[in-house]
């Protein structure tokens, strides 16, 4: 039985163990794996549940041949802590996703997914950043030809949230500016954090 359980429940216990560290915490932030994992990553907890409880009806069936003890106990632990993690996913008071993505065509169809199947899981999906945005082209040709398309990605990413919003929650569109060098440090952060421009969708 072991050996059955799900791909990734390690990465599991390891955001389990995030969800007990809240009391310690105003806010926690999980900068998670690209889209696929991410995804499997959330749609774990439903699994491993299922995985969880399958163990225990086998330790009650030969409960005559070896006694649960330990085992029992850390499965139970472990079932209750999975059920408080689905809990506080689905509480958009709690957890949001704010999703990051460039302005470009196969980076937006890929976010365009992405919160789709989020919202299919129930979660809260309130912004999306479009990172490193080109915002002086000035005079050069390339770098001008790189934020006209820049825009119409934008233009495609507003259409879609828009028509999802009619459905669900709308989601914000923050604009982060490209900066060179990448800002390191508080200070370079808030000066960058303080360039972001804000849509809110109506």
């Amino acid at each position: 039985m072991m050996n059955l359980a799900p791909p990734g429940i390690d990465e599991l216990f390891g955001i389990v163990s995030v969800v007990d560290a809240r009391p310690d915490y105003d806010a926690i932030v999980v900068d998670t794996a690209p889209t696929g994992h991410a995804l499997r990553l959330l749609e774990l907890p439903d699994a491993a549940r299922e995985w969880v409880q399958a163990l225990m009806r086998v330790l009650l069936k030969y409960r005559g041949l070896m006694r649960p003890g330990e085992l029992a106990r850390e499965l139970v632990a472990l079932a209750k802590s999975i059920r408080e993690l689905q809990a506080l996913l689905r509480d958009r008071t709690q957890t949001r996703f704010i999703t990051v993505t460039r302005a470009a065509e196969t980076p937006r169809l890929e976010t365009e997914r992405l919160l789709k199947r989020l919202r299919r899981l129930g979660l809260s999906t309130p912004a999306v950043i479009a990172n490193a945005l080109t915002d002086n082209a000035g005079e050069c040709l390339r770098c001008r030809t790189v934020a006209a398309a820049e825009r119409r990605s934008l233009a495609a990413l507003r259409r879609t949230l828009q028509r999802q919003g009619r459905r669900s929650e709308q989601c914000a569109i923050i604009q982060a500016p490209l900066v060179a060098p990448p800002p390191t440090g508080v200070v370079a952060l808030e000066r960058w954090g303080g360039m972001w421009k804000l849509e809110l969708r109506t």
